[in-house]
């Protein structure tokens, strides 16, 4: 079984040359988590505000030839490119990001950030991604808000864009982020920002479109598919959620939902969390990973066959993940809404108190986080003791990587 970079490596037919497949939606929606050069063409989109809807009736974006001006900040380190000026108003080609000076400042705290340096290579000089063009990239100048939305557009030169939405990393901050979705109903502020730059990209735009993204983008991704008007939404090919939360149920039986249903792809590792939020509303496909535990997020750890063709499924669900999904998607209808609110809020404060920032630092040290998690724990009142507690003997497992128990799960809908 190979990687996602052994696949890309061993792709050699253009998109014009072999059918868009499951696996390309993954190489996508892992390039878009690059901090791009200058050179990458910028978009701006204004802030949305409490009263917006998902479509407003002037769509509250423009088109930047350069990039906006960095705000003022004491640390100016902190944008590796804030040296270089060399903005353009082109798409350009995959290949151009290939440079061994930029390498290390594109992939700037990045989960698994080697795997991406490594993927990038192997797409600039594979046949199939190498030409694909880069536009409309937006990013918050924000540089301290790790949350902060994000997207670019592959144009992949057979008359098909693919929008890219970013989703959260791998900090506790960005899954937090995730966890909202169990307090506030859509659209969420970054739904109605996905709205926005859908509807500009597509401005002069008559082809077809595919949509995509990891964890909360693919969340975007569906949103912007199954809440575009239908003109538009008769265009997309197809929108492609790697391990994404889904919605509740009165978002899955709107008419626009199921009108793009049958053209949504949702995959997800065998030991997912995020994944495994609120309902898909279609069929999962489960993958296999080199990884254990909570370090299966990340999609460079997903496996192929030898073939390097097709994902390598299974319709294994971890005990765990399954677990803890059905505890935390129950109790939400069981609770009021702020009552949701501060159980997540109080789950994220216990974990932050161990000064660890992500979850692989908490994977690798659990022995020394639980009892502080404990201590933050023992602070609380006796009820809210026990229901964090349970949750959090679920969530050790899948963060991890306990071995699962001999149970097994077909990939819920």
């Amino acid at each position: 079984m190979g990687t996602l970079i052994d696949y890309v490596e061993n792709s050699l037919e253009r998109f014009s040359e072999r059918p868009f497949s499951v696996e390309d939606s993954l190489v996508l929606n892992q390039l878009v988590y690059l901090r791009m050069p200058p050179c990458v063409p910028r978009m701006k989109i204004a802030a949305p505000t409490p009263a917006s809807t998902a479509k407003p009736a002037s769509p509250s974006v423009t088109r930047e030839k350069a990039p906006a001006p960095a705000p003022a900040r004491a640390d100016t380190s902190e944008d590796p490119f804030a040296h270089l000026n060399h903005p353009t108003a082109r798409p350009v080609p995959l290949h151009v990001l290939d440079r061994s000076e930029w390498l290390a400042a594109m992939t700037d705290g990045m989960s698994h950030g080697d795997q991406a340096r490594e993927l990038l290579r192997a797409a600039a000089e594979s046949p199939r991604f190498r030409d694909i063009r880069i536009d409309h990239f937006v990013e918050s100048p924000d540089l301290s808000d790790r949350n902060r939305f994000c997207a670019c557009t592959f144009d992949l030169g057979d008359g098909t864009l693919y929008l890219a939405f970013r989703g959260t990393d791998g900090t506790l901050a960005g899954w937090h982020e995730d966890f909202r979705l169990l307090f506030v109903v859509p659209p969420l502020p970054s739904h109605q920002q996905a709205m926005d730059y859908t509807h500009l990209v597509l401005r002069g735009w008559h082809g077809s479109l595919m949509l995509g993204g990891h964890s909360m983008g693919g969340n975007l991704a569906t949103y912007v598919g199954a809440a575009l008007e239908k003109p538009l939404q008769d265009r997309v090919r197809g929108v492609w959620a790697a391990d994404s939360p889904g919605f509740i149920q009165k978002f899955i039986d709107t008419p626009g939902f199921q009108a793009i249903k049958d053209r949504l792809h949702k995959i997800i590792p065998e030991s997912s969390m995020i994944g495994m939020l609120f309902l898909s509303g279609v069929p999962v496909t489960i993958v296999r990973s080199s990884a254990r535990g909570v370090d299966q997020h990340f999609m460079t750890t997903w496996l192929f066959d030898d073939s390097n063709e097709h994902v390598k499924t299974t319709d294994h669900l971890s005990h765990y993940s399954q677990y803890l999904a059905n505890t935390v998607n129950n109790w939400r209808e069981s609770v009021t809404v702020s009552e949701r609110r501060a159980f997540i809020d109080t789950l994220f404060a216990a974990l932050g108190s161990t000064g660890y920032k992500d979850f692989g630092s908490l994977a690798a040290n659990w022995s020394t986080v639980l009892p502080q998690v404990h201590s933050y724990l023992s602070s609380l009142p006796p009820e809210q003791q026990k229901e964090l507690s349970a949750v959090m003997e679920q969530l050790r497992h899948v963060i991890v990587g306990t071995p699962d128990r001999p149970h097994r799960f077909h990939a819920p809908k």
